[in-house]
């Protein structure tokens, strides 16, 4: 729960370890982003949430985030849980989890969304973002 994570800033990205080509180009982005921080980067959480429960076992994303940074996370959980969570953030997942949100959601270290980011931005612009968030 994102409670846990009250302190830190968090990146919320939604995808599945089997997309070919946005999630892993996102996560790569933001693997980037983390090194452009530097040590702040450790008060940054990065989480995937899986839009493909039903083949999204915690191992697998948990093996597939840490290709990108060991301290990435991946969340899954029932489909109905799943979609609890799709609906708190707008996301619309079809196809299987193949069509959604490529939009970042930026959480602040009080737990409030903060900034909602398009995808195309660099690794330097969420970076930025994000120190920002974090020198308030």
């Amino acid at each position: 729960q994102l409670d846990s994570l009250r302190g830190r800033v968090s990146v919320v990205f939604f995808g599945y370890p089997h997309c070919p080509d946005e999630c892993p180009a996102t996560l790569a982005k933001l693997k980037l982003a983390m090194l452009d921080l530097g040590g702040q980067a450790q008060e940054v959480q990065v989480i995937l949430v899986t839009t493909d429960p039903a083949r999204d076992s915690a191992q697998v994303l948990k093996d597939y985030v840490s290709v990108f940074n060991p301290a990435f996370l991946g969340l899954t959980g029932s489909p109905a849980e799943m979609e609890t969570v799709w609906n708190a953030y707008g996301v619309v997942v079809e196809d299987g989890g193949e069509t959604h949100s490529e939009l970042l959601y930026i959480i602040d270290r009080e737990g409030n969304l903060r900034l909602t980011l398009p995808p195309d931005l660099d690794s330097l612009d969420i970076a930025h973002d994000l120190k920002t968030l974090l020198d308030e």
